[in-house]
Protein backbone atom coordinates (compact mmCIF):
# COMPACT_ATOMS: atom_id res chain seq x y z
CA UNK A 1 0.00 0.00 0.00
CA UNK A 2 1.33 3.42 -0.95
CA UNK A 3 2.46 5.58 1.96
CA UNK A 4 2.44 9.28 2.79
CA UNK A 5 6.07 9.35 1.63
CA UNK A 6 5.04 8.15 -1.84
CA UNK A 7 2.34 10.81 -2.04
CA UNK A 8 4.87 13.50 -1.06
CA UNK A 9 7.28 12.35 -3.79
CA UNK A 10 4.59 12.24 -6.47
CA UNK A 11 3.24 15.66 -5.50
CA UNK A 12 6.78 17.14 -5.17
CA UNK A 13 6.11 18.43 -1.65
CA UNK A 14 7.42 17.62 1.81
CA UNK A 15 6.01 14.86 3.98
CA UNK A 16 5.02 17.51 6.52
CA UNK A 17 2.94 19.30 3.88
CA UNK A 18 1.09 16.10 3.00
CA UNK A 19 0.47 15.52 6.71
CA UNK A 20 -0.88 19.05 7.11
CA UNK A 21 -3.35 18.51 4.27
CA UNK A 22 -4.52 15.14 5.58
CA UNK A 23 -4.82 16.29 9.17
CA UNK A 24 -5.89 19.84 8.46
CA UNK A 25 -3.33 21.14 10.96
CA UNK A 26 -1.97 24.01 8.82
CA UNK A 27 -3.11 25.92 5.78
CA UNK A 28 -1.65 24.72 2.49
CA UNK A 29 -1.89 26.65 -0.77
CA UNK A 30 -4.63 25.62 -3.19
CA UNK A 31 -2.22 24.46 -5.92
CA UNK A 32 -0.18 22.23 -3.61
CA UNK A 33 -3.31 20.97 -1.85
CA UNK A 34 -4.77 19.94 -5.21
CA UNK A 35 -1.59 18.04 -6.15
CA UNK A 36 -1.55 16.22 -2.84
CA UNK A 37 -5.23 15.30 -2.97
CA UNK A 38 -4.94 14.10 -6.56
CA UNK A 39 -1.98 11.88 -5.77
CA UNK A 40 -3.51 10.65 -2.53
CA UNK A 41 -6.62 9.65 -4.43
CA UNK A 42 -4.58 7.98 -7.16
CA UNK A 43 -2.52 5.86 -4.80
CA UNK A 44 -5.45 3.85 -3.39
CA UNK A 45 -9.15 4.20 -2.96
CA UNK A 46 -10.15 6.14 0.15
CA UNK A 47 -13.10 5.15 2.29
CA UNK A 48 -14.31 7.23 5.20
CA UNK A 49 -15.82 5.74 8.31
CA UNK A 50 -17.88 8.21 10.36
CA UNK A 51 -18.70 6.92 13.80
CA UNK A 52 -20.74 8.93 16.25
CA UNK A 53 -18.97 7.27 19.17
CA UNK A 54 -15.75 5.34 18.61
CA UNK A 55 -16.18 3.47 21.88
CA UNK A 56 -18.45 1.19 19.90
CA UNK A 57 -15.59 -0.41 17.95
CA UNK A 58 -17.51 -0.96 14.74
CA UNK A 59 -14.61 -0.11 12.49
CA UNK A 60 -12.37 -3.17 12.97
CA UNK A 61 -14.03 -5.37 10.37
CA UNK A 62 -14.38 -2.47 7.95
CA UNK A 63 -10.70 -1.62 8.26
CA UNK A 64 -9.73 -5.22 7.48
CA UNK A 65 -12.09 -5.44 4.48
CA UNK A 66 -10.82 -2.12 3.13
CA UNK A 67 -7.17 -3.15 3.48
CA UNK A 68 -7.82 -6.43 1.63
CA UNK A 69 -9.14 -4.40 -1.31
CA UNK A 70 -6.35 -1.79 -1.29
CA UNK A 71 -8.49 0.91 0.27
CA UNK A 72 -7.32 3.30 2.95
CA UNK A 73 -9.98 3.59 5.65
CA UNK A 74 -10.09 6.94 7.42
CA UNK A 75 -11.86 6.59 10.77
CA UNK A 76 -13.24 9.76 12.32
CA UNK A 77 -15.33 10.39 15.40
CA UNK A 78 -18.20 12.89 15.29
CA UNK A 79 -18.89 12.52 19.02
CA UNK A 80 -22.61 12.70 18.11
CA UNK A 81 -22.22 16.34 17.00
CA UNK A 82 -23.99 17.15 13.74
CA UNK A 83 -21.74 20.18 13.15
CA UNK A 84 -18.64 18.05 13.46
CA UNK A 85 -20.16 15.41 11.19
CA UNK A 86 -20.83 18.09 8.57
CA UNK A 87 -17.22 19.33 8.67
CA UNK A 88 -15.74 15.84 8.49
CA UNK A 89 -18.02 14.75 5.66
CA UNK A 90 -17.14 17.85 3.67
CA UNK A 91 -13.45 17.19 4.28
CA UNK A 92 -13.72 13.63 2.97
CA UNK A 93 -15.57 14.96 -0.07
CA UNK A 94 -12.71 17.38 -0.75
CA UNK A 95 -10.26 14.48 -0.43
CA UNK A 96 -12.27 12.64 -3.09
CA UNK A 97 -13.16 9.67 -0.95
CA UNK A 98 -14.73 6.77 -2.86
CA UNK A 99 -17.22 5.90 -0.16
CA UNK A 100 -18.38 6.72 3.34
CA UNK A 101 -19.74 4.42 6.04
CA UNK A 102 -21.85 6.68 8.22
CA UNK A 103 -23.14 6.05 11.74
CA UNK A 104 -24.98 9.34 11.82
CA UNK A 105 -25.15 11.88 14.61
CA UNK A 106 -28.58 13.01 15.82
CA UNK A 107 -29.97 15.96 13.91
CA UNK A 108 -32.26 16.97 11.08
CA UNK A 109 -29.56 18.59 8.91
CA UNK A 110 -28.68 16.34 5.94
CA UNK A 111 -27.40 18.73 3.26
CA UNK A 112 -23.81 17.59 3.81
CA UNK A 113 -24.87 13.99 3.08
CA UNK A 114 -26.72 15.03 -0.07
CA UNK A 115 -23.66 17.01 -1.18
CA UNK A 116 -21.49 13.92 -0.76
CA UNK A 117 -23.81 11.68 -2.79
CA UNK A 118 -24.21 14.38 -5.44
CA UNK A 119 -20.42 14.37 -5.80
CA UNK A 120 -20.58 10.66 -6.62
CA UNK A 121 -19.52 9.35 -3.21
CA UNK A 122 -21.29 6.17 -2.16
CA UNK A 123 -22.78 6.42 1.34
CA UNK A 124 -23.78 3.41 3.42
CA UNK A 125 -25.55 3.97 6.72
CA UNK A 126 -24.55 1.86 9.67
CA UNK A 127 -26.88 1.00 12.55
CA UNK A 128 -29.42 3.73 11.78
CA UNK A 129 -31.00 5.58 8.89
CA UNK A 130 -31.16 9.32 8.46
CA UNK A 131 -34.63 10.76 7.95
CA UNK A 132 -35.54 11.71 4.37
CA UNK A 133 -32.32 10.25 2.97
CA UNK A 134 -32.25 7.14 0.78
CA UNK A 135 -29.14 4.99 0.74
CA UNK A 136 -27.90 1.49 1.38
CA UNK A 137 -27.73 0.57 5.05
CA UNK A 138 -26.63 -2.19 7.40
CA UNK A 139 -29.20 -2.33 10.18
CA UNK A 140 -30.45 -4.42 13.06
CA UNK A 141 -34.12 -5.24 13.54
CA UNK A 142 -34.27 -3.00 16.60
CA UNK A 143 -38.01 -3.24 17.13
CA UNK A 144 -38.00 -7.05 17.16
CA UNK A 145 -34.99 -7.13 19.47
CA UNK A 146 -36.71 -4.82 21.94
CA UNK A 147 -39.89 -6.88 21.83
CA UNK A 148 -37.94 -10.05 22.54
CA UNK A 149 -36.28 -8.47 25.60
CA UNK A 150 -39.59 -7.29 27.01
CA UNK A 151 -41.25 -10.61 26.18
CA UNK A 152 -38.60 -12.42 28.21
CA UNK A 153 -39.19 -10.24 31.28
CA UNK A 154 -42.94 -10.63 30.94
CA UNK A 155 -42.51 -14.39 30.74
CA UNK A 156 -40.65 -14.24 34.05
CA UNK A 157 -43.73 -12.61 35.56
CA UNK A 158 -42.58 -8.98 35.69
CA UNK A 159 -44.95 -6.16 34.79
CA UNK A 160 -43.18 -2.95 35.84
CA UNK A 161 -40.48 -2.87 33.20
CA UNK A 162 -38.48 0.32 32.60
CA UNK A 163 -36.52 1.32 29.55
CA UNK A 164 -33.60 3.69 29.08
CA UNK A 165 -33.48 4.61 25.42
CA UNK A 166 -30.93 6.31 23.26
CA UNK A 167 -31.56 9.75 21.73
CA UNK A 168 -35.02 9.62 20.19
CA UNK A 169 -33.78 11.75 17.31
CA UNK A 170 -32.21 8.50 16.09
CA UNK A 171 -34.29 5.90 14.29
CA UNK A 172 -32.83 2.92 16.14
CA UNK A 173 -33.77 4.42 19.52
CA UNK A 174 -37.31 5.11 18.32
CA UNK A 175 -37.63 1.58 16.95
CA UNK A 176 -36.56 0.07 20.27
CA UNK A 177 -38.99 2.21 22.21
CA UNK A 178 -41.74 1.26 19.80
CA UNK A 179 -40.94 -2.43 20.24
CA UNK A 180 -40.97 -2.03 24.02
CA UNK A 181 -44.38 -0.35 23.96
CA UNK A 182 -45.90 -2.78 21.46
CA UNK A 183 -44.91 -5.83 23.47
CA UNK A 184 -46.31 -4.37 26.67
CA UNK A 185 -49.62 -3.54 25.01
CA UNK A 186 -49.77 -6.98 23.42
CA UNK A 187 -49.73 -8.43 26.94
CA UNK A 188 -52.28 -5.89 28.22
CA UNK A 189 -49.66 -4.10 30.30
CA UNK A 190 -50.15 -0.35 30.42
CA UNK A 191 -47.22 1.74 29.20
CA UNK A 192 -46.11 3.96 32.08
CA UNK A 193 -44.31 7.14 30.89
CA UNK A 194 -42.59 7.33 34.29
CA UNK A 195 -40.71 4.16 33.40
CA UNK A 196 -39.33 5.57 30.14
CA UNK A 197 -36.01 7.44 30.33
CA UNK A 198 -34.07 8.92 27.45
CA UNK A 199 -30.30 8.55 27.50
CA UNK A 200 -27.62 9.26 24.90
CA UNK A 201 -26.01 5.83 24.35
CA UNK A 202 -23.06 6.52 26.62
CA UNK A 203 -22.20 4.37 29.62
CA UNK A 204 -22.36 7.39 31.91
CA UNK A 205 -25.83 8.15 30.60
CA UNK A 206 -27.07 4.64 31.35
CA UNK A 207 -25.57 4.79 34.83
CA UNK A 208 -27.07 8.18 35.64
CA UNK A 209 -30.49 7.33 34.22
CA UNK A 210 -30.58 4.10 36.21
CA UNK A 211 -29.71 6.00 39.40
CA UNK A 212 -32.43 8.52 38.65
CA UNK A 213 -34.89 5.72 38.12
CA UNK A 214 -33.93 4.04 41.38
CA UNK A 215 -34.27 7.34 43.25
CA UNK A 216 -37.65 8.10 41.73
CA UNK A 217 -40.91 7.62 43.56
CA UNK A 218 -41.90 4.88 41.15
CA UNK A 219 -42.10 1.62 43.04
CA UNK A 220 -39.53 -0.22 41.08
CA UNK A 221 -38.99 -3.62 39.67
CA UNK A 222 -35.87 -5.56 40.18
CA UNK A 223 -35.43 -5.84 36.44
CA UNK A 224 -34.54 -3.00 34.17
CA UNK A 225 -34.47 -3.09 30.41
CA UNK A 226 -31.63 -0.78 29.45
CA UNK A 227 -30.63 0.12 25.90
CA UNK A 228 -28.24 2.84 27.01
CA UNK A 229 -25.13 0.86 26.06
CA UNK A 230 -26.79 -1.56 23.63
CA UNK A 231 -26.30 0.49 20.52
Amino acid sequence: MTTIIDVAKRASVSIATVSNVIRGTKKVGAERRERIQTNAHARNGIAGYHESDLHRHHSGGGRYAAFERDYFLVTVNTDKQIGRERRLLNALRSYRADGIVLASAPGAETSHIRNATAAGIAVVYLDRLVACEKADAVLLDNESGARECVRHLLHLGHRRIAIITGPLALQNARDRLQGYEKELRKSDVQVNPKLIFQGDYRLASGYNMAKELLRSKVKLLRYLYVTASWR
